[in-house]
């Protein structure tokens, strides 16, 4: 047995029990990564993939833990001896649910959220806040909003439209406290 390996204690076959077999940990380090779902080369010769338990996808120069059967899988990274971002990600394709009570997300910088596809926010029975300094969005289709009551209060208000500005409702007020200026080329009342 290597120095850096040992045998797991408790983890032994069950007397005849052909379909289980002893299990062994060592230590190692990536040394290359494979193509996709082939593995990850660890000491330069031997081969692991990564256990469906470990998040962490490995990379290149990481120290992990490899369990030795007759399929070696990767069941940990022990330590990232090189600065890179680290990925949390399944080894294959399955969804991936956080659930808790409370679940808090923090980050010191910025924080990212990102989909190609579709991303949903739900609060059915609660409030959705945001607070920030500069809110900025585009939107490169339809924006559609919904509300029973929409109240915004604003110290200016600009809004332009390069085609066609409808506004309407079953009553409208339009007020000032000093000046309306109503200015168009044509301007058809009634």
């Amino acid at each position: 047995m290597k120095p850096s390996e040992f045998s797991v204690a408790g983890i032994t076959p069950h007397q005849g029990d052909p379909n289980q077999q002893s299990i062994s940990l060592y230590q190692g380090t990536v040394t290359r990564v494979l193509e996709p779902e082939a593995g990850y080369e660890i000491d330069q010769n031997r081969v692991a993939r990564q256990a469906y338990s470990c998040l962490i996808q490995p990379c290149v120069g990481d120290r992990v833990l490899v369990s030795s059967s007759t399929e070696p899988f990767i069941v940990a990274v022990l330590e990232r001896t090189q600065p890179q971002p680290a990925c949390l990600q399944l080894p294959t394709d399955d969804p991936l649910t956080l659930r808790n009570q409370d679940l808090s997300l923090q980050a010191e910088q910025s924080l990212k959220l990102s989909s190609l596809a579709e991303m949903e926010l739900n609060v059915p029975l609660g409030t959705l806040r945001w607070n920030a300094h500069h809110v900025f969005s585009t939107v490169t289709g339809n924006w559609v909003q919904q509300v029973n009551h929409h109240l915004q209060r604003v110290r200016q208000f600009a809004l332009e439209a390069t085609q066609l500005l409808r506004l309407h409702g079953k009553h409208q007020f339009i007020t000032a406290d000093q000046d309306i200026k109503i200015d168009g080329e044509r301007i058809n009342m009634g």
